[in-house]
């Protein structure tokens, strides 16, 4: 990424992301892309216990142009081993985590700008953090809000008041009935249980989603982590129906390594800092034939109820003795809501001997490229569904809290990932639906069809970063107007 003359000097930028390893991570990788151009200095803020771990892990963060500084988020003390609580007490931990940042982010920045002299010309910090728009005010910087999610989530949270006015928000399970949205400017209408997750009767934080969308287009610009060709009209609807040119979408923001499907990767994000990854699972994954393995994740803070995690189990027993499915399964220690059914665990880690391979946390992306993994039951976190599209693995959909909902199904309608999770009903999702759908992605016609579709975006994908691609020039835009213009 070139420009025609170089500027005098660095110019420094100031980075916040919101605190959860999904929002953590694709900041850091824009941050390590515009330090490479030499042209920036970075100081990326991070709360003390976020900062602890990743300069206490078995691979400490570290990154040329990048310095990594800690503030009080005003939470209790943690320790460095201890991690949020699971589920929506975790998110609202979170939340209350990133509004207590705000006084720690002033305050350093009163010391860089007033008392160092540090001439810090922006902050890029999560759209989230809305309170930045009053720091950037304050000491006269140029606010980039950074998008963590797909500029779908983006278009439908910003029509949150009306939502809300019209009684669609929030969801009311079993009871919405048959009413379709379809006030979405360029979106076909769509089920209120499409909405998500956390916008659903039971969940006490959405208000949280109001304040960040309201203020979005205060910002000087707006980065999404999405790309051009995977949302092309949700895109258009920002730049031509609301006007907003300064939307840019500059993703995906994933390693080199894996948008390319070369190399081991190494240390490739947040995760393998803030969590330990057992690599022992690559070991076991070289043994297996390639594409015969099925990857189970459920990220960094869903849960599951121990009756549903049950039905999985069994579901998973069948297809790794009945269907010769190899299952690498990643199960966190607090990814049960509810007793761990540790018998009957037993009893399929004893029956499956070689054809499983279970571990608290993998190093998810290097997984993902690996020949032997042909499919992927996912939460449909962003970062997730990016990470096995962009390493061309077929996707059975499983969203548990957040947007993931949304995420599911966008991605479903596109046939890019098989949705097995319907929040339109209540009940536990059955081992005989799970082991078909896993079947049917492993083995069937549909599987294919997901698999080409999902190899077809893996290569727009490459395209977008390459040098000439979208989100390429869309950076080099960004780049050009902060770096080269006073």
């Amino acid at each position: 990424m070139g420009s025609s003359s170089p500027p005098q000097e660095l110019v420094h930028l100031v980075a916040v992301p919101w605190v959860i390893p999904g929002h953590v991570n694709p900041l850091l990788h824009l941050c390590s892309k515009l330090a490479a151009l030499g042209s920036f200095q970075i100081t990326f803020i991070n709360t003390f216990e976020n900062h602890e771990r990743m300069f206490k892990s078995r691979e400490p963060i570290t990154r040329e142009g990048i310095d990594f500084v800690g503030v009080s988020d005003g939470m209790p003390e943690r320790g460095a081993n201890d991690h949020p609580p699971p589920g929506m007490e975790g998110l609202k931990e979170v939340i209350k985590s990133s509004d207590g940042l705000q006084r720690g982010v002033e305050e350093l920045l009163e010391s860089m700008i007033h008392e160092r002299g540090i001439p810090i010309k922006a902050i890029i910090s999560d759209l989230f953090l809305h309170w930045i728009q009053d720091i950037a005010t304050r000491f006269k910087l140029v606010r980039v809000a950074f998008s963590t999610t797909s500029a779908t989530f983006d278009l439908v949270t910003l029509h949150m008041r009306r939502l809300r006015s019209e009684g669609f928000v929030p969801v009311k399970n079993r009871t919405t009935g048959d009413k379709k949205i379809d006030f979405f400017p360029g979106i076909p209408s769509f089920s209120p249980f499409d909405l998500p997750l956390a916008w659903y009767e039971e969940h006490p934080i959405i208000p949280f989603f109001e304040p960040p969308y309201e203020r979005l287009f205060q910002a000087d610009w707006i980065l999404s982590g999405t790309f051009q060709a995977l949302e092309p009209d949700i895109v258009s609807i920002f730049h031509h129906h609301y006007g907003v040119k300064n939307y840019l979408p500059i993703g995906p923001f994933l390693p080199d390594e894996h948008m390319h499907g070369s190399g081991d990767g190494g240390q490739e994000d947040l995760r393998a800092a803030l969590s330990s990854e057992d690599l022992r699972c690559l070991e076991w994954l070289d043994s297996r034939p390639n594409s015969s393995v099925l990857y189970v994740a459920f990220g960094s803070i869903a849960v599951m109820p121990s009756d549903q995690f049950q039905e999985l189990l069994h579901a998973l027993d069948h297809c790794c003795a009945e269907k010769n499915v190899g299952v690498l399964w990643s199960i966190r220690p607090n990814l049960v809501d509810g007793e761990f059914p540790r018998e009957i665990f037993d009893a399929f880690l004893e029956r499956s001997g070689d054809g499983a391979c279970v571990v608290s946390w993998a190093p998810q992306m290097r997984v993902l490229r690996h020949v032997a993994v042909g499919g992927f039951i996912t939460h449909c976190g962003w970062n997730s569904a990016l990470e096995g599209m962009c390493a061309g693995v077929a996707m059975i959909g499983w969203p548990c809290l957040s947007e993931q909902n949304l995420n599911c199904s966008f991605l479903a309608k596109r046939k890019l990932m098989l949705r097995v999770k319907d929040h339109s009903r209540d009940g536990i999702l059955g081992r005989e639906e799970i082991a078909r759908a896993v079947d049917e992605l492993m083995h069937g016609e549909i599987g294919k069809e997901i698999r080409a579709n999902v190899g077809a975006v893996k290569i727009e994908a490459r395209k977008a970063v390459a040098t000439g691609g979208s989100s390429h020039g869309n950076l080099q835009a960004f780049v050009n107007a902060l770096a080269f213009k006073v």
